[in-house]
């Protein structure tokens, strides 16, 4: 059986929620059409009746006839159930998501502070692309930080092996030495 398009789900259910009480679906037979309606109903978006759709003058020909044969297949009682709001709820705000993602300027969401970045964030579903977005911007930043701190420990050691180098060289230059004396030896001051 085949897969109902997802725009005809939608746009089948939305129908369904506008219609009055005592609408009814009723499909050609052995169609694409009835295939996706019944597809939808196995996937508990839709739920009704099905019977037989009878003319007034077939009924009132055949008094004798309590149950119609004839007549097309028709599924009344027709309603949405929670599931199949669910679905087009999911969609109406997919597409809801997709519209802003069109409009979000990426090079703003880069100079925004953290605080409005988590915000942001947290109005979408970790599936979401606005969330992986923003997941995405927390490891460029995550990543500068990083390099920011490498450089740092890199600049420092070279100034602290530059200022070791200096004082080495420093020694070995050095013509003014003071003698050490000994510590047994007394020192003698002069008077």
């Amino acid at each position: 059986m085949a897969e109902a398009p997802i725009k005809w789900k939608v746009d089948t259910l939305r129908a369904i929620i506008a219609a009055p009480l005592h609408a009814r679906f009723a499909p050609t037979p052995n169609t694409e059409e009835m295939a996706w309606f019944i597809d939808m109903e196995k996937d508990g978006y839709v739920e009704g009746r099905w019977g037989r759709a009878v003319k007034t003058e077939e009924f009132l020909t055949n008094k004798t006839l309590f149950i119609p044969y004839g007549g097309q297949e028709v599924c009344s009682e027709l309603h949405v159930t929670e599931k199949g709001k669910k679905f087009v709820h999911d969609y109406d705000a997919h597409q809801q998501a997709a519209e802003d993602l069109k409009k979000l300027d990426v090079q703003q969401l880069l100079k925004w502070d953290d605080k409005k970045l988590s915000e942001w964030q947290s109005h979408y579903e970790p599936k979401q692309a606005h969330w992986i977005l923003a997941e995405q911007e927390w490891k460029r930043r995550a990543g500068i930080s990083t390099r920011r701190i490498a450089i740092t420990a890199i600049v420092v050691s070279i100034i602290s092996v530059g200022i070791a180098a200096l004082s080495f060289w420093h020694s070995l230059n050095s013509t003014t030495a003071t003698p050490v004396k000994p510590l047994e030896q007394p020192v003698s001051k002069s008077q």
